[in-house]
This record gives structure tokens, C-alpha cells and sequence, in this order.
């Protein structure tokens, strides 16, 4: 792409000599030349540059005019004033109104403006990067507010249907060991799960089963029934038979489905299911199944 540089100055040998330094830096130049007020005015109705360099002494105004009306035009390249004559005065007020640099015009002067236009071609593409990337934040933010918003007035409108089809599920487990596995395999299938207690909690009374249920509302209930099977399943018969179990799903679990039904004296699989907790499709297909049951019973009471 093409370094495209507007040189206002009314002196052909300094254009040309500027022009020429230029040129060994910016094998690419373009230069658009301004030698009156009528060019001038022309450039600031299309101007599309990377550096302006001006003159300060120029036969219809000033440098500092010329960067003043640069700027009233709305345009923010930089500025670098290349000048004869001035004072530090002159070049304290030009820094101070947003040249980027001020360079008297000498015999040695010419590398220096080539740098100095290198540099302020860098910093100016520095602040549009910087000043893209605000303006990427602040849409960013619009769309995270706006997000927010729509998620917001979502909820509002359909919060009694997200309370009566959110399915949470609540785990009382004796195993450590599968608690964070059979949680994560609900998470992923769409099902809130709520790590309710070990099964020894509420045997010793340190959890009310009533109370949590009731707290929490779960859909279903996953039951762990574990050693000493026997004693074990008594308990969960005094839970399953409470009326805070009512209009909840159940699936029990356990890690020797034989061993408990010969404990218990019977198939343990008439109150609901009882699946390995290793075996997760068997557990998910459990789930679904008492919660398909649930619905039902639900869909028939309306009628």
C-alpha cells in the first residue's frame, strides 16, 4: 500500500528537496502537493493521507493555521511541521495543538524528516489499533448488556415455565468414588443435580429428608443403597414412603444388585430400577424413564 504524504509548502526547491528524502525512505510515495489556499482547501474536502507536513511561513497563512483547519475538517493525521523560520515558542504552541513533530529546515534536516514521518506513520497506526480495539470492547459490552437484557426479560416472561420443566435431580450416595462421575453425566444430559448428602447423613438425622426435598424440589431423587444392605434398605423404605416423596421421580443405585436381593428378600427392582452406578447410560436411561413416569402420572391427575 501506497505512502501517501500532503507537502504544503509554496517553495518548489524545498518541495523538491523534501520530496526527494522522502522518496529514499518511502520507495512507495505518493505526494500530494499544496502550494496556495485554493489547493489546500481542495485537499480538506477528500483528504486521505498518512502525514501531513507543512511549512510553517506560507504566503496565505501559517503552519499552525494549517493544522488548526486540518483538525476543524475532522481529520486526526499527524502533523509534522518542516519550517525556516520560528521560534520555540512557535514549535511549544504547534506540540501543544498536536504536531507530532517540529523540524527546522537545514542543510542536514532532510534524513530527519524521513524518520520523523516513519515515526508518526507507526504511533498513528498504534492509536487506530488501540482505538479499534476500545471500540471493539465497548461493542463487546453492548452485546454482553444486551445479552443480559434479553436473557433477563427471557426469564421474566417464562419463569413459570422454566420452574414447571427444569428437571433437577437430587443424589444421596454412599460411594465417593462415583458422586463427581454420576453429577458431571447429569450436568451433561441437560439435568440440574444437587449433591444432596451421603446416604449416612440422613440415617443419623445430621440432614432432614423432608426438609431438603421440600428446600430444593427436586424432580427425581437417585438413591445409593449400599452396605449393610439390609439395614440400608429399610431406611430408604421409611424415605420412598414419605409423603415429601410424592409426585417425584426415584432410581436407585447400588454397586451388588444380588447381593441386595438376597438381603432384602425379594427384587429390589420393584421400586423402580437398580442399576450399577459405573454403568451411566443404564443410570440416564433410569432417569428418563422415571421422569417419563412422573410426567404421566402428572398428565393423568389433570384430566
Amino acid at each position: 500500500m501506497a505512502t501517501r504524504i500532503l507537502l504544503i509548502d509554496d517553495n518548489p526547491a524545498d518541495r523538491f528537496l523534501a520530496k526527494r528524502a522522502l522518496a529514499a525512505e518511502f520507495p512507495d510515495l505518493e505526494v500530494a502537493e499544496i502550494l496556495d489556499q485554493v489547493g489546500f482547501d481542495a485537499a480538506l474536502e477528500r483528504l486521505d493521507v498518512d502525514v501531513i507536513v507543512t511549512d510553517y511561513q506560507l504566503r496565505w497563512t501559517d503552519g499552525l493555521q494549517a493544522l488548526a483547519a486540518v483538525r476543524e475538517a475532522g481529520y486526526d493525521a499527524p502533523v509534522v511541521m518542516f519550517a525556516h523560520t520560528g521560534s520555540e515558542e512557535i514549535a511549544a504552541e504547534g506540540l501543544r495543538a498536536g504536531l507530532v513533530d517540529y523540524i527546522v529546515k537545514t542543510a542536514n534536516c532532510y534524513e530527519r524528516l524521513a524518520h520523523s514521518v516513519r515515526k508518526a506513520m507507526k504511533n498513528a497506526s498504534a492509536i487506530r489499533d488501540e482505538r479499534e480495539a476500545r471500540g471493539r470492547d465497548r461493542a463487546a459490552l453492548r452485546t454482553a448488556e444486551n445479552a443480559v437484557r434479553v436473557r433477563d426479560e427471557f426469564l421474566a416472561t417464562h419463569a413459570h415455565e422454566f420452574r414447571t420443566s427444569l428437571k433437577v435431580v437430587a443424589l444421596f450416595n454412599a460411594n465417593n468414588d462415583t458422586v463427581e462421575m454420576v453429577r458431571r453425566m447429569l450436568d451433561a444430559s441437560g439435568l440440574t443435580c444437587l449433591v444432596g448428602c451421603h446416604f449416612a447423613d440422613l440415617k443419623k438425622g445430621r440432614i432432614d429428608f423432608a426438609r431438603y426435598l421440600g428446600e430444593h424440589d427436586p424432580d427425581l431423587v437417585i438413591f445409593d443403597i449400599s452396605p449393610p444392605y439390609r439395614e440400608n434398605w429399610a431406611f430408604f423404605q421409611t424415605l420412598h414412603q414419605s409423603k415429601a416423596m410424592e409426585g417425584r421421580g426415584l432410581v436407585l443405585t447400588t454397586t451388588n444388585k444380588a447381593r441386595l436381593d438376597e438381603e432384602v428378600g425379594k427384587d429390589s427392582a420393584a421400586f423402580e430400577i437398580v442399576g450399577k452406578p459405573y454403568d451411566l447410560a443404564q443410570i440416564k436411561g433410569s432417569i428418563d424413564a422415571a421422569l417419563n413416569r412422573v410426567r404421566e402420572v402428572e398428565a393423568t391427575s389433570r384430566r
